[in-house]
């Protein structure tokens, strides 16, 4: 299982451009790339913030030591 964090973004109602709404939110993925979790909503606060986020929510694992962040806004693998 691994982790992926991302910027939230939102469509503009009139170009379809799209806009970055200064939200992280989290998804984990199984191997297989099904999604098993999400964080429900978006934090502000940066990139630092969802990573801490995200390792509070695997304290709940008993063996988290095979976890990993992806952070999709620049595909930095972070280790847990």
């Amino acid at each position: 299982m691994y982790f992926e964090i991302y910027k939230e973004t939102k469509k503009l109602p009139f170009n379809g451009g799209i806009k970055e709404t200064g939200k992280w939110r989290w998804r984990a993925r199984a191997q297989n790339g099904n999604i098993l979790a999400d964080s429900g909503q978006g934090y502000s606060g940066g990139r630092s913030a969802i990573i801490k986020r995200v390792r509070k929510f695997v304290q709940y694992f008993r063996d988290n030591s095979y976890l990993k962040i992806r952070d999709l806004s620049c595909g930095e693998e972070i280790n847990l």
